[in-house]
Protein backbone atom coordinates (compact mmCIF):
# COMPACT_ATOMS: atom_id res chain seq x y z
CA UNK A 1 0.00 0.00 0.00
CA UNK A 2 1.27 3.55 -1.21
CA UNK A 3 0.37 6.49 1.32
CA UNK A 4 0.89 10.08 0.96
CA UNK A 5 2.14 11.61 4.86
CA UNK A 6 3.00 15.05 5.96
CA UNK A 7 5.80 15.42 9.18
CA UNK A 8 4.26 16.69 12.49
CA UNK A 9 4.88 19.69 14.71
CA UNK A 10 5.75 20.02 18.37
CA UNK A 11 2.07 20.36 18.55
CA UNK A 12 1.17 17.23 16.31
CA UNK A 13 -0.09 19.34 13.39
CA UNK A 14 0.71 18.27 10.08
CA UNK A 15 3.48 20.85 8.86
CA UNK A 16 5.40 20.99 4.69
CA UNK A 17 4.82 19.11 1.98
CA UNK A 18 3.63 15.65 1.19
CA UNK A 19 5.93 12.53 1.11
CA UNK A 20 4.88 9.27 -0.74
CA UNK A 21 5.72 6.11 1.42
CA UNK A 22 5.05 2.35 1.32
CA UNK A 23 3.31 0.48 3.74
CA UNK A 24 2.72 -3.15 4.76
CA UNK A 25 -0.08 -2.19 7.40
CA UNK A 26 -3.73 -1.04 6.34
CA UNK A 27 -4.00 2.81 6.55
CA UNK A 28 -6.78 5.46 6.37
CA UNK A 29 -6.20 8.82 6.20
CA UNK A 30 -5.29 10.99 10.02
CA UNK A 31 -3.79 7.53 11.76
CA UNK A 32 -0.55 8.48 12.98
CA UNK A 33 2.59 6.44 11.41
CA UNK A 34 6.28 6.34 12.00
CA UNK A 35 9.18 6.14 9.85
CA UNK A 36 11.90 3.18 10.16
CA UNK A 37 13.93 6.28 11.73
CA UNK A 38 11.47 6.66 14.32
CA UNK A 39 10.00 10.31 12.91
CA UNK A 40 6.23 10.83 13.22
CA UNK A 41 4.03 11.80 10.42
CA UNK A 42 0.22 11.62 9.70
CA UNK A 43 -1.73 10.31 6.72
CA UNK A 44 -2.84 12.73 4.34
CA UNK A 45 -4.23 10.01 1.36
CA UNK A 46 -4.50 6.80 1.43
CA UNK A 47 -5.89 5.58 -2.03
CA UNK A 48 -2.39 6.62 -3.66
CA UNK A 49 -2.08 4.86 -7.24
CA UNK A 50 0.60 2.02 -7.21
CA UNK A 51 1.92 3.59 -9.95
CA UNK A 52 3.07 6.70 -8.00
CA UNK A 53 4.79 4.47 -5.24
CA UNK A 54 6.63 2.45 -7.86
CA UNK A 55 8.26 5.46 -9.57
CA UNK A 56 10.22 5.50 -6.82
CA UNK A 57 12.13 1.90 -6.49
CA UNK A 58 14.31 1.44 -3.80
CA UNK A 59 14.17 4.64 -2.72
CA UNK A 60 10.65 4.46 -1.66
CA UNK A 61 10.53 4.35 2.21
CA UNK A 62 8.12 2.40 4.10
CA UNK A 63 6.30 3.48 7.17
CA UNK A 64 4.87 1.90 10.14
CA UNK A 65 1.76 2.72 12.10
CA UNK A 66 2.23 4.34 15.49
CA UNK A 67 0.55 1.43 18.27
CA UNK A 68 0.60 4.70 20.95
CA UNK A 69 -1.95 6.81 18.79
CA UNK A 70 -4.75 4.79 18.71
CA UNK A 71 -5.23 5.43 22.77
CA UNK A 72 -5.87 8.98 22.24
CA UNK A 73 -9.01 8.22 20.25
CA UNK A 74 -11.15 8.25 23.02
CA UNK A 75 -10.16 11.52 24.31
CA UNK A 76 -12.21 14.68 23.13
CA UNK A 77 -9.38 16.08 21.39
CA UNK A 78 -9.66 17.11 17.91
CA UNK A 79 -10.42 13.84 15.48
CA UNK A 80 -7.14 12.72 13.60
CA UNK A 81 -8.98 13.52 10.44
CA UNK A 82 -9.79 16.93 11.19
CA UNK A 83 -5.47 17.43 12.10
CA UNK A 84 -4.80 15.81 8.59
CA UNK A 85 -7.21 18.81 6.93
CA UNK A 86 -5.61 21.70 8.59
CA UNK A 87 -4.06 23.83 6.33
CA UNK A 88 -0.33 24.51 6.20
CA UNK A 89 0.69 28.14 6.45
Amino acid sequence: MYVKCRFLDSFDAPKGREYTYGSLDILEKGDFVETEEGKKLIVTSSNVPSEEGEKWGNLLSSVKKCKEANASLDTKEPSFIDIADREVV
